[in-house]
């Protein structure tokens, strides 16, 4: 009996904490099949938002954008270590998308621990570290974990699992995804109970991601792992064993990694739920890029994102304006109350105002995204995207309503200019202002006169007042939602309530019925074998 008083004690403290659980596959989208109930549940007790974008188009530029709230060609180690010396900073997961410096101690785990107390939880892959032992220190890379602001680097693969099969068999493990979900419920019990402590659950699985799943599944046991051989079987609480996965899966590598995640996602829910935890946990699910990887194509920075917190968030509901990896670090403070350092730096807008209803006006109008030396800028009102290529200094432009899957750059066309000049004057501010040589205080969100600035001042072009005349007549579909055939870009409906200046100048998605083909012929990109060799 005094077991029950004392348990029911801690759960009443801990019920008043403000917990959060972030999931995140690697390189994986989140089914919503049958066999993914538990990312249906979440879509379904939650919002769904319907333009998520990342702001950098790889595994580890999105964990830092996710875990900091900036852009990666901000990051302390980029800016220290340009690759090349024009002043463009490099983006990648091999090279530059390292937390280092500053950037140990301004983050979202290091701020949640030290000013709130909370226990923050990492369980899976990390990925920004600049050194690690290649998976031959398993205690060396918990410590550079811990280092980065994590009190409980509970399971971790410091990097990506080798490619080559020899040094895969060599290594005795793949992944695991029971073990990481054991070492996370047990962490968050321990926090509930022992602890007293809110929690920020920082859930990061390795599949799909290669290695093959199905080999993981089938040719590797629960206890192999990269701390070593466990003594016991983890307690999991998963729902299907590894053989009822690959069965569900019908041997494809895709469904087998959905579904095992979707394991996983269940268990961490179930575990909160005994605790009575569960409907004060801000739970997050997102995916790490679009495809192709590396891209600045629409569908290589487009997303599926979803978030549910009951008595908060309205279940079955929808924020259609752009939201940003960079937007994640903004919400879970303004969730949690936690006013991180003076000084501490971002490029999210929170969303947390919306999601509840406090605020139903955009956050953002455009959302940037980057990978290597290339950028990108994307508008929902406007309809439009521009992307700069830096290996031949060129912009493509591209009408993604009336041309979702990007064939004819209209770079150049009359009937853009003014949208073009915004575009580029507005990703021209990005890249200025993330130069290491010659940096420029620049928002591009704000294009009035009285910018603070520390050095030279772009000043951005007016903002176009509606979007331009579409030139194709590709596009038939005038309703509010527009339905592509692109693999995983699909045109969100318009926002209702936009901050001004867009308010009153609402665009119609209705294509003209003119056709002007572009002056120039569309430029086939080709990724450098130096690219194409890079990490992801």
């Amino acid at each position: 009996m005094a077991r029950i008083v004392l348990l029911s004690f801690h759960l009443f403290v801990h019920a008043q904490a403000k917990n959060v659980l972030f999931f995140m596959p690697d390189d994986g989208d989140l089914g919503s099949s049958s066999l993914t109930p538990n990312f249906n549940r979440i879509r379904s007790e939650g919002v769904i938002f319907n333009s998520a974008f990342v702001a950098g188009t790889s595994c580890a530029p999105s964990r830092f954008n996710i875990i900091t709230g900036r852009y990666c060609s901000r990051s302390t180690f980029a800016q220290a270590n340009p690759l090349t010396g024009d002043g463009l900073t490099y983006v990648d997961s091999s090279n530059t998308c390292k937390l280092d410096g500053d950037d140990l101690v301004m983050n979202l785990a290091h701020q949640l621990n030290v000013h709130g107390q909370y226990r923050t939880i990492i369980s899976g892959k990390w990925h920004l570290a600049q050194r690690t032992s290649k998976f031959n220190d398993y205690a060396a890379d918990v410590e550079t974990v811990r280092n980065a602001g994590f009190s409980e680097p509970v399971a971790i693969y410091i990097e990506n699992l080798p490619r080559k099969e020899s040094r895969f068999s060599e290594l005795g493990f793949s992944h695991n995804t029971e073990w990481l979900t054991a070492t996370a419920n047990a962490a968050i019990e321990d926090a509930v109970i022992n602890e007293n402590a809110p929690f920020f659950v920082y859930f990061t699985p390795t599949c799909p991601h290669v290695p093959s799943t199905l080999q993981a599944l089938t040719d590797f046991q629960l206890v192999d792992t990269p701390s070593g051989t466990l003594d016991v079987i983890p307690d999991h609480g998963h729902e299907f064993s590894r053989a009822q996965v690959v069965d569900m899966s019908g041997g494809n590598e895709h469904s087998a990694a959905m579904i095992w995640n979707d394991n996983a996602l269940g268990s961490l829910m179930a575990k909160m739920g005994h605790l009575g935890v569960l409907n004060e946990t801000l739970i997050i699910v997102a995916m790490d890029h679009g495809e192709p990887k590396f891209g600045m194509q629409q569908s290589s920075a487009s997303i599926s994102m979803f978030a549910r917190l009951p008595g908060r968030i309205q279940a079955g509901s929808f924020i259609n304006f752009p939201t940003s990896h960079l937007d994640i670090a903004p919400t879970i403070f303004e969730y949690t109350g936690i006013v991180p350092d003076e000084g501490y730096h971002t490029d999210g807008k929170s969303w947390y105002g919306a999601a509840t209803g406090k605020n139903l006006t955009s956050t953002r109008s455009c959302v940037i995204f980057e990978h290597f030396q290339n950028r990108a800028v994307s508008c929902d009102y406007l309809g439009m995207k521009l992307s700069f290529y830096h290996s031949t200094g060129s912009f493509e432009l591209y009408d993604f309503v009336a041309d979702p899957l990007e064939q004819e750059d209209v770079y150049g066309v009359k009937a853009y200019a003014e949208t073009q000049a915004f575009l580029e004057t507005y990703l021209n501010c990005h890249m200025e202002s993330t130069n290491p040589s010659d940096l420029v205080e620049c928002d591009p969100e704000n294009s009035s006169d009285d910018q603070v600035t520390l050095g030279p001042t772009i000043q951005l072009s007016p903002m176009p007042s509606l979007r331009p005349t579409s030139t194709s007549s590709q596009v038939e579909n005038t309703s509010e939602e527009l339905v592509t055939s692109s693999p995983s870009f699909t045109m969100s409906p318009m926002p209702t309530s936009l901050p001004m200046p867009f308010q009153a100048v609402m665009p119609s998605l209705a294509p003209s019925s003119t056709t002007t083909m572009s002056p120039t012929t569309r430029r086939k990109r080709k990724q450098t074998k130096k690219e194409r060799r890079s990490g992801n």
